[in-house]
């Protein structure tokens, strides 16, 4: 079985393969930063500082004291500013004889620069005498309250936070009331914490530690970047995440680096946020802390359990930089060139088919069209018109708006439409037709099931498309075992009459469900706009209403933000006038997206999708036999939701 495996990436990141000295190590960190940025980070010469890290460690026996010497050599010779010993340093007990006989002839000669933390193995005693007689008790708790954790400064900007996972870690524990302290005694700056026992694990032995879910929340809201650990004995990297299990641009990126000498454990089918793992060689994980960015290298040691089949000691099996999320200025590319290797290169890169689109609406003509490409929407709000459709930005496609209602809902198609369709089956433009808005019952439901099976019947490849919202009946009504619809918005909004309703996104979802509709069909809709009887959510807010979606939706087919424009000023607030949403819109469109010919904002962290990867497509005019319909260049005005005012005073 081949264990080294690499999962699509879910958020955006800079992967890179380059060549690495014998001696590189791993470290695992979490950058964590207080409201604004120190200003010795967004001046000056940028600093580089290596730090190495890896866990679970050093058993007795030749072959894997073998293995834990293997991990060490590659520290001795990166000679890094610091050492992170992630947990279960000594086997089998973390005895004072553990760490002399198996720990020290192994990891020891680097111990002056090394900063530990406990794991299981250690706490078979409490306190954890073995670990801190090692280490030195002054070395390995704090000064406040004497706990085993504490913190110190891993290089310039940069705060590293040794915790402990082993004792409790809930609000209002002795560990949380310390760690809020000192991060408020610490603002602006970036922060790596490491645990043992890791908050999210793609693992077949251990499963997520849910009792870290606090101090993870805890250092989100300093904005850390990196959290580390240990106890699944290989490596993981993931998307940045939230505590809740959400792949967020707001989180946290956690490194699991386990693999530092004893036994590999296989890796798991699959998480949430899971992006690369490696679990057939022992290794450390490089990290380089820069002023405003980190760069990651998972290291193999030459050596695989039990004699297996591995790699030369010192090549990259996975790799990559990233933009600290406060203050992050985008790194250029690397250009050194990738490791050689004797097994195939690792590549963090997933592939585009079967990435989620992401559809804006409400945009107007090419004034609004380039923009909106350009944060990442590839779906574009258009009419029936194949001339719009065909000048649309390379790579993108249409949804074209049908408008079933209550002016035509008739299941009589139009022949408007139906030429239309026929017309343009084959056009690689067009994405699919945006059949209803939020209808208010069942009155069109036989309307909506003909088009989409004239659709389905004559064009088999485009989608079909509506929204729903919490009107009576409806989800069950319009469910696509009765209307055949491909795709089905859900939109409930929850930020109305000052508050965020935290209950609506998950509810209106349950009842869809338990109506009939599938989650598979589900469309994420984000509230991103204000007016019409409901308020323009914070950046906060937008990025919760993202990831509670997350939560129920997971990886939809399509995403849907309204509205681009503000509808001829019948709202207050839209994706155009808001910057501030623009970039939390471009960091989530960035997960599967690639970059297009205009920069995203600077502060959305760098794409692992490399933008060859999605070849433009351009679809010249005359390869599209002409239409009957009249060419419009903007779709119908005034959609959801203040099309509607009797409605939306309802709600």
């Amino acid at each position: 079985m081949n264990l080294r495996f690499l999962h699509g990436l879910q958020y955006p990141s800079r992967p890179t393969r380059f060549k690495a000295a014998v001696g590189a190590i791993i470290l695992v960190l979490t950058a964590s930063t207080g409201v604004a940025l120190a200003a010795s980070n967004l001046a000056g010469a940028d600093s580089s500082t290596v730090v190495m890290a890896s866990g679970d460690i050093a058993e007795g026996g030749t072959t894997s004291q073998a293995d834990a010497m293997s991990t060490g050599d590659l520290v001795r010779a990166a000679n890094p500013s610091a050492v992170l010993a992630l947990g279960d340093e000594a086997y089998p007990g973390g005895t004072v004889s553990d760490f002399a006989t198996k720990y020290d002839p192994t990891w020891g000669s680097f111990k002056a620069i090394t900063k530990p933390v406990p794991g299981n193995h250690e706490y078979t005693t409490s306190p954890p005498s073995g670990y801190t007689g090692y280490f030195g008790t002054a070395n390995v708790t704090n000064p406040v309250d004497g706990g085993v954790y504490y913190a110190f400064d891993v290089a310039p900007g940069w705060r590293s936070y040794a915790l402990n996972s082993e004792i409790s870690m809930s609000v209002g524990s002795a560990q949380y009331v310390w760690l809020n302290a000192d991060l408020n005694a610490h603002p602006g700056v970036h922060i790596v914490a490491q645990w043992h026992q890791p908050r999210y694990l793609n693992g077949t032995i251990h499963t997520d530690n849910t009792s870290s879910a606090p101090i993870w929340a805890l250092l989100q809201t300093h904005q850390a970047d990196i959290v580390l650990g240990g106890h699944e004995h290989h490596y993981e990297r993931y998307a940045k995440m939230t505590s809740a299990n959400v792949v967020s641009a707001i989180g946290i990126r956690e490194f699991v680096a386990g693999a530092g000498g004893n036994q590999t454990y296989a890796l798991g089918s699959g998480h949430i946020g899971f992006q690369a793992g490696e679990s057939t060689d022992y290794g450390v994980l490089k990290l380089t802390l820069h002023s405003n960015s980190y760069d990651w290298a998972f290291l193999a040691s030459g050596r695989g359990y039990n004699g297996g089949p591995t790699v030369s000691a010192g090549t990259v099996l996975d790799s990559g930089t990233d933009v600290t999320n406060i203050g992050g200025v985008v790194p250029p590319p690397t250009t050194t060139p990738p490791a050689t290797t004797t097994t195939p290169p690792v590549t963090t890169t997933p592939p585009v088919t079967g990435a989620t689109k992401h559809f804006t609406a409400n945009e107007s003509g090419t004034t609004g069209y380039a923009p909106a490409t350009a944060l990442g929407f590839n779906i574009h709000d258009t009419g029936m018109s194949a001339s719009t459709i065909n000048a649309l930005p390379a790579g993108t496609q249409a949804m074209a708006w049908v408008g079933i209602g209550t002016s035509v809902c008739s299941s009589t198609l139009t022949t408007a439409f139906k030429t239309f369709v026929t017309a343009n089956a084959s056009n690689p433009k067009l994405y699919g037709y945006y059949l209803t808005d939020e209808p208010v019952d069942a009155t069109c439901v036989a309307a909506v099931q003909a088009y989409t099976n004239y659709i389905h019947t004559n064009a088999p490849t485009k989608k079909s498309f509506i929204v729903l919202t919490d009107w009576p009946g409806t989800y069950n009504a319009y469910r696509p075992a009765v209307t055949n619809v491909d795709l089905v918005g859900m939109d409930p909004y929850p930020v109305k009459n000052g508050a965020y309703d935290t209950a609506l996104i998950p509810g209106e979802i349950d009842r869809a469900i338990a109506a009939g509709v599938p989650v598979a069909n589900m469309v994420p809709t984000y509230q991103a706009f204000g007016g019409a009887g409901w308020d323009a959510p914070t950046v906060i807010q937008l990025q919760q209403i993202i990831d509670q979606f997350a939560v129920k939706i997971p990886n939809p087919v399509m995403d849907y933000a309204y509205s681009w424009d503000t509808q001829s000023g019948g709202l207050t607030a839209a994706i155009v006038t808001r910057p501030d949403w623009q970039t939390v819109l471009a960091a989530h469109n960035g997960l599967v997206i690639p970059p297009t010919t205009t920069p995203p904002p600077t502060t959305v962290p760098p794409t692992t999708v490399p933008p060859t990867t999605v070849p433009p497509t351009t679809v010249p005019p005359t390869t599209v036999p002409p239409t009957t319909v009249p060419p419009t260049t903007t779709p119908p005005p005034g959609r959801h939701p203040i099309c509607r005012p009797v409605r939306c005073g309802a709600r």
